[in-house]
């Protein structure tokens, strides 16, 4: 379980909580209805990630969260490349339309024996 650790002030104007690895951000914008706190649990390498990415587009992560999160609520869909599978994906899917490494069964029963012995070797 994550111990809770102290509220912390930085030198521009919002609060950080440093929890579980990442970081809850409140900001307090003045003439803003921005007041809302959005969590989500990455990997530390992830954010890492993405926070080196964001700032090398001369953004830092709160302001792309912000960007994903009015485009889904203003345009009910997100970009077409967050569904652009990795290569590592499209090898799976090619293999499977070659039928390299599928194993076909006829039946349920069968399918339920074939991964029972699939699971049993584990």
């Amino acid at each position: 379980m994550c111990r809770k650790q102290e509220r912390r002030k930085n030198k521009l104007d919002f609060d950080i909580w440093p929890q579980c690895g990442y970081s809850v951000v409140l900001t307090h914008w003045r003439d803003s209805m921005v007041d809302t706190i959005v969590k989500a649990r990455v990997t530390p390498e992830a954010k890492v990630a993405a926070i080196a990415n964001a700032q090398a587009l001369g953004l830092n992560l709160s302001t792309v969260i912000r960007m994903v999160v009015n485009r889904l609520a203003v345009n009910v869909n997100l970009p077409a490349d967050f569904f652009q599978p990795n290569r590592t994906t499209l090898q799976v899917i090619s293999d499977l339309e070659k039928g390299v490494g599928v194993n076909r069964v006829n039946t349920v029963d069968d399918l339920k024996r074939d991964l029972y012995s699939v699971v049993m070797k584990f």
